[in-house]
């Protein structure tokens, strides 16, 4: 592989990253789904009392970014990816934080915050790179509940 090739994967690669912390962000379902290959996997890892999660091909991660983003708002603090290529491959490894906050009900409010990071497969298709899996290890969460009186 050529350093321009390499540098090139790099490059794309990253603004894949920002495409999709800014698409879940904005809550676009379809913007958020098509960062992934059309049988891409999005998982979250069981921790403490939380069961495993994966949302798999377009049509569940889009309905799943809808579905969050439907009482949440919010933004990722994403640290910039590591990221090993190989040919039409490429491995990842990239840190975040991020915040949200909810209108659940005309007298509850919620905000979230998670921190941990995200292992990535990425894969190159005629439409550029895409995660062809993304595996969440949340960290630390935390959770706060506001009710009006």
């Amino acid at each position: 592989m050529t350093d321009k090739r390499r540098a090139t994967d790099h490059v794309d690669i990253i603004n894949l990253e920002a495409r999709y912390v800014m698409c879940w962000d904005q809550a676009d379902g379809d913007g958020w789904a098509d960062v992934f290959t059309p049988d891409g996997v999005f998982e979250v890892v069981p921790v403490g009392n939380r069961a495993p999660f994966a949302a798999r091909g377009r049509q569940e991660l889009a309905k799943f970014c809808a579905g969050f983003n439907s009482k949440y708002i919010g933004v990722h603090l994403p640290s910039l990816p590591y990221i090993e290529v190989a040919g039409d491959e490429a491995t990842g490894h990239v840190n975040f934080h991020f915040v949200a906050i909810g209108r659940l009900a005309a007298a509850h409010t919620t905000t979230r915050t998670a921190t941990g990071h995200y292992r990535v497969r990425y894969r190159r298709t005629g439409g550029g790179w895409r995660m062809a899996h993304r595996l969440e290890k949340p960290m630390v969460s935390a959770k706060d509940e506001f009710f009006d009186y």
